[in-house]
């Protein structure tokens, strides 16, 4: 991989991670309780509770994300960054733009 495309890849993860963080944020407010007490009607309340399930749901998906980011982050610099870990050949630099944290080609993950 040429040292451009590294260091665009590393903005790239940079940005994602911040990204991320901030919309971590935004979603532990979303995934917070209902509380009991709050005067609203039975359906509203369920639509709180399943708007909350959602926002869970989103969070979870973003922490494992973020995790596979700074992963990426931590092993750019490594000569196997960028190379299926199946394979062996290397991962295209249009999916590595796409998916910075990818650890397969476009046909092993496909194949999986």
């Amino acid at each position: 991989m040429k040292d451009d495309d590294r260091n665009a890849l590393k903005s790239k993860i940079l940005s994602d991670i911040e990204t991320l963080k901030t919309e971590m944020e935004s979603l532990k407010e979303q995934a917070k309780p209902v509380p009991p007490d709050n005067a609203i009607g039975r359906l509203t309340r369920m639509d709180a509770i399943q708007a909350r399930s959602v926002a869970e749901a989103v969070l979870t998906k973003a922490a494992i994300r973020k995790i596979k980011l700074e992963t990426a982050l931590n092993r750019i610099d490594d000569d196997e960054y960028g190379t299926c870990k199946n394979c062996g050949e290397d991962i295209s630099i249009k999916r590595m733009e796409l998916v910075p944290e990818a650890v397969m080609c476009v046909n092993c993950a496909e194949r999986l």
